[in-house]
């Protein structure tokens, strides 16, 4: 095989790119196993997750934005968050930023 300029500014700029790939791995950190142990086993034996599924799913079931069961979910989370010691648990007002007027839409299968 003959080399070539093309062939050696080839070869250079692959060998540049394995370099650049290389060096991030280098500079990683370790990660903190102890941390990573200490989450892990709050999300298995800890976890509040279906509470919460069963709160917004099965005791106050579907909603629509600004139906009567969208404001019961969020005063219900909001209730969840200060009883787990947030202290600014609060529920924001909302408005319709703009009024949708005729809206065109053409779709192709």
């Amino acid at each position: 095989m003959f080399i070539t300029k093309k062939n050696s500014v080839a070869q250079v700029l692959i060998a540049l790119l394995a370099v650049l790939c290389v060096i991030p791995a280098w500079s990683q950190e370790k990660p903190d196993l102890e941390t990573i142990s200490r989450i892990r086993y709050e999300g298995f034996r800890d976890s509040k997750v279906m509470d919460f599924a069963t709160g917004l799913m099965d005791l106050i079931g579907e909603r629509l934005t600004g139906s009567p069961n969208m404001k019961r979910a969020n005063e219900w989370t909001r209730d969840q968050l200060t009883a787990m010691g947030l202290s600014n648990a609060h529920l924001e007002s909302w408005a319709r930023s703009a009024e949708a007027g005729q809206i065109n839409t053409l779709m192709c299968a």
